[in-house]
């Protein structure tokens, strides 16, 4: 099991805004 960072939840948080914007 992995440790999920703020890091992470903001790179995904990016990512799902870039994914549904194109």
């Amino acid at each position: 099991m992995t440790l999920i960072t703020a890091e992470d939840l903001d790179d995904a948080a990016e990512k799902a805004v870039k994914a549904a914007a194109s």
